[in-house]
């Protein structure tokens, strides 16, 4: 499933799309945190890879990534 957000703008080609990175956690309980982030647009179309953490846009497909949570408009 995809998560992320859509800018508002007044014209639908000025409005830009982010989707939430795919986490992967490989620690074991009780150590430190150990996490792998994969682009979801391509994680959808069987091309799996590893993104860096606070990379702007997948390598592959360009599509933009958002490293914060995605505000929900209808829970305001």
């Amino acid at each position: 499933m995809l998560n992320g957000k859509v800018t508002d703008s007044k014209y639908a080609y000025q409005r830009i799309a982010y989707v939430k990175p795919v986490e992967n956690h490989y620690e074991n309980k009780g150590e430190q945190p150990y996490i792998k982030y994969e682009c979801p647009v391509c994680e959808l179309l069987n091309n799996k890879h590893q993104v860096a953490f606070g990379t702007d846009n997948c390598p592959l497909c360009n599509v933009n990534l958002l490293w914060e949570e995605p505000i929900n408009d209808t829970e305001q």
